[in-house]
C-alpha cells in the first residue's frame, strides 16, 4: 500500500486494508520497523503507533474461547468425598485410640 507519511496504524488498516475483520483484536496493533523494533499500541489501545517507510502492521487475532469446556466434566460427588473422608478420619482415631488402651499410660 502506498506510504503516507507520519500516520498512524489504525488509519494504514481503516483505509487501506479495508478495516478489522470480527477476529482482529483491535486493543493488540503492532509496527514492527524496518530495524526489527516493535512498537504497540498504546493507552490501552486507543493510541496506535507511527509508520514508516518499510514498516509492518501485525493485528493480533482474538482467542476464542470454547464454550463446550465443561460440558465433558462429571460433576462433583461430594457425598462420596465426604463420606471417605469422614471413614479415614474414623479409621485414624480409632487407631490411635487402640494403640492408646494397648500400651496404656
Amino acid at each position: 500500500m502506498p506510504f503516507i507519511k507520519a500516520k498512524r496504524a489504525g488509519k494504514y488498516i481503516r483505509n487501506s486494508a479495508g478495516g478489522y475483520n470480527k477476529n482482529g483484536k483491535r486493543k493488540s496493533v503492532f509496527v514492527v520497523k524496518a530495524n526489527g523494533h516493535v512498537n504497540k499500541s498504546k493507552f490501552f489501545g486507543l493510541i496506535k503507533p507511527i509508520v514508516n517507510k518499510g514498516d509492518e502492521i501485525i493485528v493480533i487475532n482474538k482467542v476464542k474461547k470454547n464454550k463446550n469446556k465443561n460440558k465433558n466434566k462429571k460433576p462433583v460427588n461430594w457425598d462420596s468425598i465426604i463420606n471417605g473422608t469422614v471413614t479415614k478420619i474414623t479409621g485414624i482415631v480409632t487407631l490411635i485410640v487402640l494403640a492408646n488402651s494397648a500400651f496404656g499410660n
